[in-house]
This record gives C-alpha cells, structure tokens and sequence, in this order.
C-alpha cells in the first residue's frame, strides 16, 4: 500500500513554500532537478540562488515542508523553511513576487 495522496479543495489557495538552502551553483541545482520534480511538479518550484539564503520556493498544493527538507537533506544539503516572512508572497499569472 502507498503513501496516501493528498487532494486539495479546489477553492484551496496556491501554497507557496519559501526555505533558506545551502544549493550554491546551478549545477547542484540541476542535480536537485529529477527530485524536485517528482516531489514538487515540473515548473512548481525554483531557486533564486543570487539571494543569500539561496533560496527555494515552491508553488504546489499538498507539499508537506518536511518532504523538501529531506530530500534536500537525503542529497547533502541544509534545507529550513522559512515560515514567517514580512510580506505576503503571491502568485500572479505563473510568477511569483511579494507584495508590499
């Protein structure tokens, strides 16, 4: 038997998930890709690895924070998620940014 699958209420808003990771280049991000991939969906997550918490967001329902830290953890990295942020993150048209 697998593990259960979680299904959102379709009036569910986007979740948007923000951690601080120790990914440094591009090339370790790609290492990341297949595995984020199956976790998070192609096109649901990204790093913004200019910030100097390297960031990781990811924008899909019914992905538990403790999932993303152990795949990045299974894979040498340091992974937390950032929880309380100043701003509210928003997803618009596929493109995630915070308003004010």
């Amino acid at each position: 038997m697998g593990r259960p699958h979680l299904v959102p209420k379709p009036d569910d808003p986007m979740n948007v998930l923000v951690f601080s990771t120790s990914v440094q280049t591009q090339h370790q991000a790609r290492l990341l890709r297949p595995h984020l991939n199956r976790l998070a969906g192609l096109g649901c997550w990204n790093f913004d690895l200019s910030d100097c918490d390297r960031i990781l967001r990811i924008t899909r329902r019914g992905v538990c924070p403790s999932q993303v830290i152990q795949l990045l953890e299974e894979h040498g990295f340091q992974c937390a998620e950032l929880e309380d942020q100043p701003f509210a993150w928003q997803l618009d048209a596929g493109r995630l940014y915070h308003a004010d």
